[in-house]
């Protein structure tokens, strides 16, 4: 279950902290919802984002070259210092007693991603905060292995006309991003991937 977690605004004061060149400061909002800013940024340092071409199937980058770690750092201490947090997912504790006896369907994998950048429905990819020193934001998923289209295990029986398939779903889940110029933080909601079903398929 996503761990929904509301900014305490009541401790959040206009505040100006300058280091590393750069300014993060609060705007005070009073709705927190998808695309509503939380801080506006100056960098003293232009950002350049550059997403590498094996991210490009996920739509989540978890390794970036030139990150800018340094800012993103100031932002996250920022924030925790004004009390805001994070969707941060925890390990699982669920007993796999009841599951010894299954089969999985698809080939997949659990995953606990910690995005430094992410791509939206629009096809537009931001910033993530995180950092290598600072995980903040952290999503429990599974990822459909195998390619694109993968066939279902032979386990599977489809009536004529059909076939198994295995297909990626995605959950939306609230991150806290740069937004694409780099001047404000935002809270926006991103596509995760949530689990990898064995789905029929109408054979043309």
């Amino acid at each position: 279950m996503e761990k929904i977690v509301r900014p305490d605004t009541s401790h959040m004061v206009m505040a100006l902290k300058e280091i590393f060149g750069t300014d993060v400061i609060s705007l005070k909002p009073r709705i927190l919802k998808d695309g509503v800013p939380l801080y506006e940024v100056q960098l003293g340092n232009k950002i350049q984002l550059t997403i590498p071409e094996s991210c490009h199937n996920s739509g989540i980058c978890e390794d970036i070259q030139d990150f800018p770690e340094e800012v993103i750092n100031e932002i996250i201490n920022k924030m925790v210092a004004d009390k805001i947090y994070f969707n941060y997912d925890q390990e699982s504790t669920e007993s796999l007693d009841g599951l010894r006896d299954t089969v999985e369907l698809c080939d997949s994998r659990r995953v606990h991603l910690r995005p430094k950048a992410v791509r939206d429905t629009d096809d537009h990819w931001y910033l993530v905060l995180n950092s290598n020193h600072t995980t903040v934001q952290r999503f429990k998923g599974e990822q459909c292995l195998g390619g694109l289209n993968a066939d279902c295990s032979k386990l599977a029986n489809f009536q004529k006309g059909f076939k198994g398939q295995c297909i990626q779903k995605y959950m939306k889940r609230n991150m806290m991003v740069l937004s694409k110029d780099f001047k404000k933080v935002l809270i926006k909601e991103f596509p995760v991937p949530s689990c990898c079903s064995c789905a029929a398929v109408r054979v043309q």
